[in-house]
């Protein structure tokens, strides 16, 4: 191959990758990319990638942004979230007792950190 059929092999190469980056985004409403959301730049852009393994089609990337939609970002703030549902200002004294006794939300999630393999 000479030279000039590999710059040309390149440049097409160039031009698949810019079309990409310049397509569109998908409809559907507010897309959130890494520098707005609240899960911080790496958090999202590593959801995102996680997300777009799994197959969800609420994500993508587009060129070096990550966009997330509202919906899945919502939920992805749910899943990190070990508050309780009333939240932490609002919790109850059941609340208290079941995260001393190991069955409320905190108790749940350090059981789950140790099954993985963590130490307390």
């Amino acid at each position: 191959m000479g030279i000039l059929e590999s710059i040309d092999a390149r440049l097409e190469r160039i031009e698949r990758r810019l079309a990409k980056c310049d397509a569109p985004l998908p409809s559907g409403g507010e897309w959130v990319d890494q520098q707005k959301s609240p899960l911080g730049r790496r958090r999202h852009c590593a959801a995102v990638r996680r997300m777009k393994a799994e197959g969800d089609a609420r994500v993508f990337v587009r060129g070096r942004r990550h966009l997330m939609a509202p919906e899945a970002l919502a939920e992805e703030l749910a899943r990190l979230s070990l508050e309780s549902p009333a939240g932490a200002a609002g919790a109850s004294a059941n609340d208290a007792q079941a995260d001393e006794a190991g069955t409320g939300v905190y108790g749940r999630a350090l059981q789950k950190a140790l099954a993985a393999g963590g130490s307390r």
